[in-house]
């Protein structure tokens, strides 16, 4: 084989919730995530130099794709040929640039492991997915999985299908200016001094190991006594449920779930642009299942409703919308020769 044909889906966020200021400046988050099928198409072809293509422009290194590749061919020796179809909007809280990184991981690996005679381990991969971003790893496996620390550490999740309404206004959110926005709106409740370093969560190196944590049952965090930001003490001194518990209990049990779709991003977003608080109120005068994914501009409904759906498209005004179903993976092999 010398080449392969891939397709990298976007992400959702069914919840994110910012549970701490780590010592670094980053934010500790807490997220629910799901892959859907709204994908980017990747070929990658073997070479000894580095070539990336986005829509047929040569990308520098300002792409994930090109860093991904650099980073690979660093360590490895080889390069390859990348070809950089886009069909995730950017900017939208979707992951289409962490995709883009995902899938050159997934094909290094696959066509060059048996010439490199099985050196590519899978924690070689994933420690350069965190240099790359934090949420990187994630797009790398996908399907539902709960994504905390910096957004590397995950837990599976069981799969269930649903349809999503994604719907993205005219506007461009700039991640490191939502968490920016989110620190202003917070500074009372946390360390000062750890916020003057507070930066991109989806871009900047990403210098802690990581941890893939796979479980046959559904441990939430009031599970795990370690995590301190998962959970609160009542009244009688046990330990209450977070808000990410309460979603997955519920989703997974069928009860209501939409009081505990949130996203600690989306005000600081709304005050930002206005388009996706208008968005927001749309979706939810139709539907009950509604939340800003990510640093926004992207807000996602939950159909249940097909007549509802019809219903509610005809308010919205100056927005692309899509229609995709969760995956239970991130990348999906389309052809290899």
């Amino acid at each position: 084989m010398s080449n392969i044909t891939l397709e990298v889906n976007a992400k959702i966020n069914f919840c994110l919730k910012v549970t701490d200021i780590l010592p670094d400046g980053y934010h500790a988050l807490d997220m629910v995530n799901a892959s859907v099928g709204l994908f980017d198409t990747i070929e990658f072809a073997t070479s000894q130099e580095i070539e990336v293509f986005m829509e047929g422009k040569k990308c520098g290194t300002e792409n994930t794709a090109f860093l991904a590749l650099f980073l690979l061919k660093q360590k490895y020796g080889l390069g390859a040929k990348v070809n950089i179809k886009k069909g995730i909007p950017m900017m939208a809280g979707l992951g289409g640039s962490s995709a883009d990184a995902s899938a050159v991981l997934f094909a290094y690996k696959h066509l060059y492991n048996d010439v490199l005679q099985n050196a590519i381990l899978d924690s070689d991969i994933l420690q350069i997915a965190n240099k790359i971003g934090s949420d990187v790893a994630y797009m790398y496996f996908g399907g539902f999985k709960r994504c905390t620390h910096k957004g590397e550490v995950l837990q599976d999740l069981p799969f269930v299908e649903k349809e999503i309404l994604i719907v993205v206004p005219e506007v461009c959110c700039s991640t490191k200016e939502v968490f920016a926005e989110y620190k202003k709106q917070n500074t009372d409740d946390c360390n000062k001094d750890n916020l003057i370093n507070i930066c991109n969560n989806t871009s900047d190196i990403n210098k802690n190991a990581y941890n893939i944590v796979n479980s046959d049952k559904l441990e939430t965090a009031s599970d795990n006594k370690k995590d301190k930001t998962e959970a609160s003490d009542n009244k009688n001194g046990e330990l209450e449920a977070s808000n990410n518990d309460n979603f997955i209990k519920n989703f997974y049990s069928g009860q209501p779930y939409g009081e505990f779709m949130k996203n600690d991003l989306q005000t600081p977003c709304e005050n930002m642009y206005p388009q996706v608080k208008e968005v927001a109120q749309i979706l939810k005068q139709f539907f009950a299942n509604v939340v800003m994914t990510g640093s926004g501009s992207g807000v996602i409904a939950v159909v249940e409703n097909q007549k509802r759906c019809n219903d509610c498209l005809k308010c919205l005004k100056k927005c692309k919308f899509y229609f995709a179903k969760t995956k239970q993976c991130g990348i999906i092999i389309k052809k290899e020769n």
